[in-house]
């Protein structure tokens, strides 16, 4: 039954896609010429895509908190590559990634006409150059999404927040918003530590088809009732780090121990 199901899955998630390219393609090619309808365009069509494919795969995202409305700078912890469509069926921004995401099939053309934002985080000079893109897409009236963390974890915490890219809205003198996110499994299932959590050394591709097979997927997304600033970009790294660990709730159990292998980079 559950190889049965993922088997449906990948044909309407396939449908989907195919249908809202035209949209996708038309509200990019709008925006780079210059006309503002371009973006509304291009939202509906990714919001649609998100929240449909969250349908498909019985996803069921439960929202806490005030949601932020463009413009606007959020972090948020980071788990997986399902969290990018939580988001999106969410909030109206962009994402900032990493650049590889940009090469993945599919996702990655997704990814670019949704107006993603890409960085080179091993590059500094990649670094510095983005901060100017995020801000302007702040001035002209676009939500920003980041995660802080720089990889994607197994739930366990929330590791250290990177604060380079927090000088974007400070030199902006915005205030940032905070979400966090948790994932469950109905019982009897892979838990979601596992199962939808994608860290360490997982195969994308193995992990993704073995996630279809679930039966359905409790998604949580808080988001704070404050926003935040910080007199630096460091002291704002450690309080919205602190706000996000005030909401957040872990998707692995208490006696769970994390491999000692290298992490995986998603965004």
């Amino acid at each position: 039954m559950a190889l049965l199901r993922a088997l449906i899955r990948i044909p309407l998630l396939m449908l989907v896609v195919g249908i809202l390219l035209l949209p996708l393609w038309l509200g990019r090619g709008m925006t780079i010429l210059g006309i503002r309808f371009g973006s509304k365009v291009s939202r509906f069509a990714i919001i649609r895509w998100a929240r449909w494919s969250c349908a498909i795969m019985g996803v069921r995202v439960r929202r806490d908190g005030p949601i932020p409305e463009p413009p606007f700078f959020l972090v948020s912890n980071h788990l997986s590559y399902m969290d990018i469509l939580i988001l999106h069926a969410t909030v109206r921004g962009h994402f900032l990634s990493k650049s590889e995401i940009g090469s993945w099939p599919i996702m990655g053309s997704l990814a670019k006409l949704a107006g993603t934002l890409f960085i080179d985080r091993k590059n500094r000079r990649d670094v510095s150059r983005s901060i100017p893109e995020l801000q302007e897409a702040m001035r002209s009236g676009e939500g920003v999404i980041l995660f802080p963390e720089g990889t994607s974890t197994a739930g366990i915490g929330v590791d250290a927040f990177h604060p380079s890219l927090l000088q974007a809205p400070l030199a902006l003198d915005m205030r940032t918003h905070v979400a966090s996110l948790h994932y469950s499994t109905p019982p009897r299932c892979e838990p979601a530590h596992i199962s939808v959590c994608w860290w360490g050394d997982m195969s994308f591709g193995t992990h993704f088809l073995k996630l279809l097979t679930l039966r359905s997927i409790d998604a949580n997304i808080r988001f704070h009732t404050d926003t935040f600033h910080g007199h630096d970009r460091k002291a704002l790294a450690q309080t919205t780090r602190a706000g996000v660990l005030e909401m957040f709730q872990p998707s692995a159990p208490d006696s769970f121990v994390l491999p000692s292998i290298e992490p995986t980079e998603t965004s």
